[in-house]
C-alpha cells in the first residue's frame, strides 16, 4: 500500500452504480492497517444511505478506508483507499532533551540538534540567509535525524542558525537558534 499524508480531516468520496440488478447497499469500514479476504467477510461495515457516499476522519493515524457495495441479486464489491495518515502535528526540534521553540539562545560554540516526527521529510539550515545544511528523507532514519552546529566563523559575535522542519503532511517547525561567543576579551 502507498501512504498518503494529510494535515487536516480527511474525506473520501464513493460512487456506485449497477446497470443490471441496481445497488442494494453501501458500507464502509475505517482500518487502521490492512484487511484480508476473510477479515473483510467478518467486518462490522458502517452503512451508507442512499444519497451519502461521503465519510471523512479527523482523529490523528493512519487509517485504510474500505467499501462494500452490494446489489440487488446479491454479487459484493469492494474497494480501498490508499493508506491514509492524518499527521497535525509539527515535527520536534531539540537540543539535547530540551524542546525548542521559536527561538533560542546559547552561549557556545557548539550544539548538537536533533530533529524528530515520525514522517519527517526534510530538515533544512540556514545561515544568513544561505542554506548550510540540507537533510531529506534519505539521510533521516526511523524519523530522526541529527547535527551539530557551531560558531565556525572568522568574525566574532553571535551566529544565527534558522532550522525548518517539514513531514510528509506538511507540517513546519521553524527555529531561530542564536550561538554567542563563549570566549570574552579579558585585559
Amino acid at each position: 500500500l502507498t501512504e498518503d499524508c494529510y494535515n487536516q480531516e480527511v474525506s473520501f468520496s464513493l460512487s456506485a452504480d449497477d446497470k443490471t440488478s441496481k445497488v442494494d447497499s453501501r458500507a464502509y469500514v475505517l482500518a487502521t492497517k490492512a484487511m484480508t479476504a476473510n477479515q473483510l467477510k467478518s467486518a462490522v461495515w458502517s452503512s451508507l444511505e442512499d444519497g451519502n457516499m461521503d465519510v471523512s476522519f479527523s482523529e490523528e493515524g493512519t487509517r485504510i478506508l474500505y467499501f462494500r457495495v452490494i446489489d440487488k441479486a446479491g454479487n459484493i464489491a469492494y474497494a480501498a483507499s490508499n493508506q491514509v495518515t492524518l499527521d497535525m502535528t509539527n515535527p520536534e526540534i531539540l537540543c539535547g532533551k530540551k524542546k525548542l521553540g521559536d527561538s533560542k539562545e546559547y552561549t557556545a560554540d557548539r550544539k548538537k540538534i536533533t530533529v524528530t516526527d515520525k514522517y519527517l521529510s526534510k530538515v533544512t539550515v540556514r545561515r544568513d540567509g544561505n542554506v548550510v545544511l540540507t537533510k531529506l528523507q534519505n539521510s533521516i532514519v526511523d524519523g530522526s535525524t541529527s547535527f551539530s552546529l557551531d560558531r565556525r566563523s572568522s568574525t566574532q559575535g553571535d551566529i544565527v542558525y534558522e532550522i525548518t522542519a517539514e513531514d510528509k503532511a506538511g507540517n513546519k517547525k521553524v527555529t531561530k537558534l542564536t550561538l554567542h561567543d563563549p570566549v570574552q576579551e579579558v585585559d
